[in-house]
């Protein structure tokens, strides 16, 4: 099946169309984007991860703080 690996966060962010060389692009920028893309590189194949921003919701269990690139990354592992 199907294997994806999923990060999710929330909080203040600006997305958008952005132009580039191939087209428009879709883009976001701000701190729920850049510690979304953290936890991406952190998610396993068919895991879900969800950042800070998300603390406190149900259906998330909380991991080890990881440490990527001098920063400190919260961690919630989804579960069903």
């Amino acid at each position: 099946g199907l294997r994806v690996r999923v990060a999710v966060d929330a909080g203040p962010a600006v997305a958008g169309n952005l132009a580039g060389p191939g087209g428009l692009e879709l883009a976001a920028v701000g701190e729920p984007a850049e510690r979304t893309e953290r936890l991406l590189a952190l998610a396993a194949p068919g895991e879900i991860l969800a950042g800070a921003g998300l603390r406190g919701q149900p259906g998330l269990v909380a991991e080890p703080v990881e440490e990527m690139g001098g920063t400190a990354v919260e961690v919630y592992r989804v579960v069903e």
